[in-house]
């Protein structure tokens, strides 16, 4: 009987003695968008990648589209998230071969995905994602959500939302526990200055003070700001979504004219990084923006937006010209390179 035991554990325990120094065998997960499904990956992947730095290169392709399904529709994100990670970060298993998404769990992507891209890029959903190249469920081995088994372990109580719309420090500590995080997150914005009831999580749309303050924190377009703040970039955007964090926010947004820029900006989907939870309600409307800030050296570059050196006002046609021209006056005084209206000014 000792020995039938002893037999059984060693069973159990073997798979996992050989598999972990093996380089290319199961490791920790450290892409962050796939370690909340799960927690392990094996490499290589189907599409050859060797390592979880070139996976999460190839998969940063498709983050703004991501970013911007997460915040129209969870149930939508969940599905692309899902086929994503599972293509680029296969799960652990002890199959020689990484297990693919199943062919559904590609369709489900491409049908959310594909009308956002041909609305905006006009593209239609890549050939290297071809459905037809993942099997179907019932005659090969391919994964699926409800392949995916949670663990045991009892979750936390949910509080209620009322508990959650406290203070902006507290709301970090119980956003997982009030379920959603983020989703709702991004509807608030954090007051801050002399306004009543300082440091308070409030509806944007209730709370005028906060707003205000917000925004009067942004210079207003002017060729004496644009001298001072020696901005890089100018866009017309309409702002998408805006997800907060402690001190930081980032907000999605689809530029439609660059106006001035000292390297090429793409238009469509982009990031901007801001240094301040201050953000007003009425960025995430329906409306367009004049954006002025800073770019760094990467490529793409990444546009900053700080409440001590950027320009935010709402578009007026007049930005059109006003702003190329003062892009101009600023080269020439600087001797600097600036890309105008897609030429470059020399």
């Amino acid at each position: 009987m000792k020995r039938t035991i002893s037999l059984i554990f060693l069973l159990i325990w073997l798979p996992c003695i050989w598999l972990a120094p093996l380089p290319n065998g199961c490791q920790p997960m450290k892409m962050s968008m796939c370690r909340e499904i799960y927690n392990h990956t094996k490499f290589p992947n189907r599409a050859y990648h060797e390592n979880q730095d070139i996976a999460k290169s190839e998969i940063e392709r498709y983050i703004l589209l991501v970013d911007y399904i997460k915040a129209i529709n969870r149930s939508w994100y969940e599905k692309l998230r899902f086929f994503l990670c599972t293509l680029y970060f296969p799960i652990c298993s002890e199959m020689a071969k990484p297990v693919p998404p199943c062919q559904s769990v590609c369709e489900d992507a491409r049908n959310i995905a594909e009308p956002i891209i041909k609305r905006f890029n006009n593209q239609t959903w890549p050939t290297a994602l071809a459905c037809n190249k993942f099997p179907v469920h019932d005659f090969g081995v391919c994964i699926k959500p409800s392949s995916i088994i949670s663990g045991t372990s009892t979750p936390p109580p949910i509080k209620s939302r009322e508990e959650c719309e406290t203070t902006w420090s507290s709301w970090g500590n119980c956003s997982r526990e009030c379920n959603a995080g983020y989703a709702k997150r991004y509807r608030f914005i954090h007051i801050e200055g002399s306004c009543s009831k300082i440091n308070e999580l409030n509806p944007c749309h209730l709370k005028d003070c906060g707003i205000k303050y917000c925004l009067n924190r942004f210079d207003k377009p002017s060729l004496w700001q644009f001298r001072k703040r020696r901005y890089t970039f100018g866009i017309r955007a309409r702002v998408i979504s805006v997800e907060q964090f402690d001190t930081s926010a980032k907000v999605l947004v689809r530029i439609s004219e660059v106006l001035f820029a000292k390297a090429h900006i793409k238009k469509g989907f982009t990031t901007l990084h801001i240094n301040s939870t201050c953000i007003g309600a009425n960025l995430i409307s329906t409306k367009d923006y004049i954006i002025m800030g800073h770019m760094d050296a990467n490529y793409p570059p990444h546009l900053t937006i700080s409440l001590s050196d950027s320009a935010l006002d709402e578009w007026k046609s007049r930005w059109r010209t006003h702003v190329p021209n003062w892009a101009r006056k600023v080269w020439r005084k600087h001797k600097e390179l600036y890309i105008i209206n897609d030429y470059v000014s020399t």
